[in-house]
């Protein structure tokens, strides 16, 4: 066998390495662990955030352009359920021509700074 030619020495270098190769991954899984967490925490302020914000958010698809999450003030904004506004797209809302929402879409993820559009609501327009 391949093994049987190797000397002590060489298997001893072998285990060496095996062990700091186990510290190593040991030591990369505490902290992809702690990562996580913080993660976690992020993500439960930023719904916090969300959630309790008296402002309308929401987050729409940037390809396709369809609304995937609102908070509640966004839902009352415009007046349309949970359920309704997750089948609506960025243009059922958005008091503008595909072309205007689309180039503004691009500004927004560009350099440019946007100008600001309305949105169409039951009750009134709101800015965005």
């Amino acid at each position: 066998m391949k093994d049987e030619a190797k000397t002590r020495k060489q298997l001893i270098q072998e285990l060496a390495d095996l062990r700091q190769r186990i510290a190593e991954l040991e030591a990369a899984e505490v902290e992809r662990i702690q990562a996580e967490k913080v993660l976690r925490q992020s993500e439960a302020r930023y719904r916090a955030v969300v959630e309790q914000s008296p402002d309308g958010i929401f987050l729409d698809d940037v390809e396709t352009r369809c609304i995937l999450e609102a908070n509640e003030a966004f839902q009352k904004l415009l007046g349309y359920s949970a359920e309704e506004i997750q089948r609506l797209t960025i243009y059922d809302i958005i008091a503008a021509d595909r072309e205007d929402i689309d180039q503004r879409f691009e500004k927004i993820l560009g350099t440019e700074a946007p100008s600001p559009m309305s949105a169409n609501t039951a009750e009134r327009t709101a800015l965005w």
